[in-house]
């Protein structure tokens, strides 16, 4: 049986800063944050990437303003911004835990993840 926290990591994409992201399809964040994560084979352009990295936002938390929902057990921002628990399981898990921070804006619009101040992976947040 799958366990249902387990992230399928399905690709990578390497940045014109040397940085490497890998990605499921609904996080996506730099390897150095996931250093027991095989590399996926599959890779895609930087253009995409970067792009998203660039959201626009308005609305910054961290892992300490989320509330736990009932039922699915999934988590939300003070906005209401709906994050998958195996995401928010993977950052608690990460030696990013002390320094995350996440930057949003609307409920169906793309999450940052940053380490400090610094943009180093985006969520897709539960569509509302």
């Amino acid at each position: 049986m799958d366990n249902p926290d387990l992230i399928q990591w399905q690709l990578h994409c390497d940045l014109d800063d040397g940085r490497r992201l890998i990605s499921d399809g609904g996080l996506m964040l730099e390897s150095k944050y996931l250093p027991k994560v095989p590399v996926p084979e599959k890779s895609v352009p930087a253009q995409a990437a970067e792009r998203l990295m660039k959201s626009e936002t308005d609305k910054e938390f961290g892992l300490d303003d989320l509330n736990q929902k009932g039922g699915d057990g999934h988590f939300a921002s003070p906005s209401g911004i709906q994050l998958n628990r195996k995401y928010i399981k993977c950052l608690r898990e990460s030696p990013l835990k002390a320094t995350v921070r996440f930057r949003g804006k609307g409920l169906n619009d793309p999450v940052l993840i940053l380490d400090d101040k610094k943009v180093v992976g985006v969520m897709m947040p539960i569509k509302s």
